[in-house]
This record gives structure tokens, C-alpha cells and sequence, in this order.
């Protein structure tokens, strides 16, 4: 039988929800409350409906990223650690729009740094995946979650 990319693709995208959707009800509703507030008050001018065309800032507690959505297939990304560390790289993309407000966004870096990104433009609020190569050579993974804006 042959592989069914598009299928997979789909699975990928489900389980991604699916875990991200995990992630954000393991937070009390306290947390929950405090993040909610402080994205809106962060991001009150980000609602888009398409992701394609704009240039967006994401802070992570680790550095901050800016990226240009180019097009459907591909992105320019540039990175500022807490370090002063910059990286950038152009990459393809995996994009689908989820609803009005709900973005998802996967690519592969090539450093081979993975990273998927569940983008909510309404409240600001960016839940990602990264898998990389560890210390040890040994892949790794971790969820983070950021603030969003538009900055054009």
C-alpha cells in the first residue's frame, strides 16, 4: 500500500492539537487568567486572518524571534537569544490556517532544529514544539509557549 503523505500530514496536525490542547489544561486556572491577561495586553493589535504577507515578533523566555511569512511554502526567521546570540535562515514551510484566529506552522531548520508552532493571532498566545539535537547528540524536545504581534 502506498504512503499516504497527506494523511500523515493530517495525524501530525491532529496530535499536535491534541498535545498542545493537553499542555494548556494542565495549567491552573490562575496561570491560565494571568497569561490570558498579559497576551491581550501585549498583542491588542495582532487579530489577522492570514499569517501570509506579515512580519510578527514572538518573545519566548528564551529569545525572541522575528519572522517573515513570505508565503504559504516559506519564511524568513531571525533569532535573538538571552545571550546576544542572532541566527536567521530561510526555511519551507508546513502552514494550514485552523480557523479565523488559529494558525499551524511546522519546518525543519538546517541544523535540523524542528519546530512546529500553534499560533493564535486573538490573544496573542503561541504554543510551540521544538525538537533538536542535544548536548549529546541525542535528539530532544520541549514545549514552549510565547507572546505574538503583528509588526506589519
Amino acid at each position: 500500500m502506498p504512503y499516504n503523505y497527506r494523511t500523515m500530514n493530517n495525524k501530525i496536525i491532529i496530535a499536535s492539537l491534541a498535545i498542545a490542547l493537553s499542555v494548556g489544561a494542565c495549567q491552573s486556572k490562575t496561570e491560565k487568567e494571568s497569561t490570558s491577561s498579559e497576551i491581550l495586553e501585549s498583542t491588542s493589535a495582532s487579530h489577522t486572518s492570514t499569517l501570509i504577507g506579515h512580519k510578527a515578533e514572538i518573545q519566548f523566555p528564551e529569545m525572541k524571534a522575528t519572522i517573515e511569512y513570505t508565503s504559504t511554502d516559506t519564511l524568513h526567521w531571525s533569532t535573538v537569544g538571552e545571550n546576544g546570540a542572532v541566527n536567521e535562515g530561510d526555511e519551507k514551510m508546513s502552514y494550514k490556517a485552523l480557523g479565523e484566529d488559529l494558525h499551524f506552522l511546522n519546518w525543519i531548520e538546517q541544523d535540523g532544529f524542528t519546530v512546529s508552532q500553534i499560533i493564535n493571532t486573538k490573544t496573542g498566545e503561541v504554543t510551540a514544539f521544538w525538537s533538536y539535537n542535544g548536548a549529546d547528540q541525542k535528539r530532544e524536545s520541549q514545549f514552549v509557549t510565547g507572546t505574538f504581534r503583528l509588526i506589519d
